[in-house]
């Protein structure tokens, strides 16, 4: 198994930016660990930087104004054009059919590159006989990338609900 999403194609790593842009359950529940070095492409690694600072920050996927303003401050022109190029090409796949199986395998890799890593952190605690470490290390391992269950957002349809008790 490959340690980057090489292996599923270039138009693949698209469709991944295009769910991060675009699906807050899926941004919510990777955001923790999809890691830029997964893609092969500068511009695609500063899109997955930026949209995982974005999201830690406010909370919400970023508009593509949000994604503009920070793309005009890319110094390099070359890396300022292969990102506008590769967000261009990442928005055509927005209404891909095949969505949900790129959501699913991204999800499968991530998990597994995780716990992989988990693995390895635990050799050294192994050789120091830090058994709850290790327990603790996998625990979070096992946990990570399942989804968030943020609760009730009392917000959305508050009219609706308040026009029915009345």
């Amino acid at each position: 198994m490959s340690d980057t999403l090489i292996q599923f194609g270039h138009s693949f790593q698209k469709k991944i930016i295009v769910l991060l842009l675009f699906n807050r359950r899926f941004l919510q529940t990777i955001s923790d660990i999809i890691l830029s070095e997964y893609f092969d492409s500068d511009a695609d690694k500063w899109l997955v930087k930026s949209i995982k600072k974005y999201y830690e920050k406010y909370k919400v996927e970023p508009t593509l104004e949000a994604i503009k303003i920070q793309i005009d401050d890319i110094s390099s022109e070359i890396l300022k054009k292969s990102v506008v190029d590769n967000l261009r090409e990442a928005f055509q796949h927005r209404e891909s059919p095949d969505l949900e199986f790129v959501e699913e395998k991204v999800l499968e890799f991530c998990k597994n590159q995780n716990l992989k890593s988990a693995i390895m952190e635990s050799v050294d605690m192994l050789e120091r006989h830090d058994y709850d470490g290790i327990k603790n290390v996998i625990d979070v391992a096992m946990k990570a990338g399942t989804t968030k269950d943020l609760g009730h957002d009392y917000v959305e349809g508050l009219e609706e609900r308040l026009t029915k008790s009345v």
